[in-house]
């Protein structure tokens, strides 16, 4: 079936035929039952006129009654090309928030990997010396492994550059401009590193191998929560805390 090349016309057509069919039936009516000289051919065309006026009256509300549908459809579509446009500038906004905030990121995560790396040498070397911990005894002065040796050192380093690139202004202010869900995220690991890196530098009254035992098992979820953020991030995380 053929669609109408003048769409809404068809009414119009249909309303046009009714008026001339019932204009002619108003006129050639009366003429074709008239008899005598009781009718008068100026009472005719006097009715005829004032129907076909009204008619002409009904013609041009139904006309405006269309032109104000058309008005209000072009109303509600630039409406809704309105709200589009503006879902658009938000969604590219944001897009444009969170590829500044792996930006700001970034040097953070290799931080945070290089800290879990270290860590994990950390209890090796521990497990790897077999030796029964007393606890306290590093604390005094005793005790000490090739782990608070060597590795212990290169751990302070370590979080020293955490913390620099944490105390960065962007890593506060990144996820202002964020979704919900990513902002959430985003959150999630900055708020992580920001407890690692502080308990660090204030460690509870618990021995130093504990501390890093801690700090390694909430670094270790800190990939969780990259990879809700952002899958580069987290899979540069993953290799870095690796190496």
């Amino acid at each position: 079936m053929k669609n109408s090349n003048l769409p809404g016309l068809s009414p119009l057509w249909l309303i046009s035929l009714a008026m001339v069919l019932g204009t002619l039936i108003v006129v050639m009516l009366p003429v074709s039952i008239a008899t005598g000289d009781n009718i008068k051919s100026s009472d005719w065309i006097g009715f005829a006129g004032g129907v076909f006026v009204g008619a002409i009256a009904l013609l041009a509300a139904i006309l405006a009654w269309f032109a104000v549908q058309r008005q209000i459809t072009a109303q509600e579509d630039a409406e809704k090309r309105a709200a589009q446009r503006a879902a658009e500038q938000r969604a590219a906004e944001m897009s444009n928030a969170k590829e500044a905030a792996k930006i700001v990121l970034t040097q953070t995560v290799h931080a945070a990997a290089a800290v879990t790396n270290v860590t994990e040498q950390y209890l090796e070397a521990l497990m790897a010396e077999q030796k029964p911990f007393v606890p306290g005894l590093q604390e005094y002065g005793g005790g000490h492994s090739n782990a608070d040796a060597v590795i212990r050192p290169k751990l302070d380093k370590a979080m020293a550059q955490l913390r620099a690139t944490m105390n960065h202004f962007a890593i506060a202010e990144a996820w202002k401009d964020l979704g919900i869900d990513d902002k959430s995220n985003y959150l999630m690991v900055t708020a992580t590193l920001h407890t690692v890196s502080n308990i660090y530098d204030n460690p509870p009254p618990i021995s130093f191998h504990e501390l890093v035992g801690n700090q390694h098992g909430a670094l270790s979820k800190l990939s969780i929560y990259l990879r809700s953020f952002d899958d580069e991030l987290a899979d540069v995380y993953d290799r870095d805390s690796k190496i």
